[in-house]
């Protein structure tokens, strides 16, 4: 592995390598396409990825919306799991949809957000700026 990227991949799978020995003693290795990995929980034990305190009220919060934890959920290196625990973290409200209207306003989604960004991005980058605005507003639907 010769990139930044990878370098930093290759260096995360080994922190949580050490990690899961440390943490997890007796736990054996997950699997991946039928290929044993030390960075994996096996299948069961994905609850143990998520922060303890919080993983009950997350299974409910996705239950309740239909929201579906994704298959690597057992990860170490899962973006899901790192996602789903920096919204769910002891002392903010483990209320996902509520973490995101208090940093953004209720009446704004995911979708608005980002569009506002990308045309943020076309304003300073286009001369054609209003050209720019309109097509992402169709593709958005904005």
């Amino acid at each position: 592995m010769d990139s930044g990227i990878d370098a930093f991949y290759e260096s995360e799978r080994q922190r949580q390598d050490s990690y899961k020995a440390a943490k997890w003693l007796d736990l054996p290795n997950g699997q991946h396409t039928g290929r044993d990995y030390t960075h994996i929980l096996p299948g069961s034990e994905w609850r143990k990825n998520l922060i303890p305190e919080c993983v009950d009220a997350i299974e409910s919060y996705f239950d309740q919306e239909k929201i579906a934890f994704h298959d690597q959920l057992a990860n170490l290196l899962s973006s899901q799991a790192a996602c789903i625990n920096f919204f769910s973290a002891p002392g903010s409200d483990s209320d996902i949809l509520t973490v995101w209207n208090n940093a953004v306003g209720p009446d704004r989604g995911i979708r608005e957000v980002y569009v506002e960004e990308l045309l943020e991005k076309a304003d300073a980058h286009s001369e054609d700026q209003e050209g720019w605005r309109s097509f992402w507003r169709e593709r958005y639907g904005l």
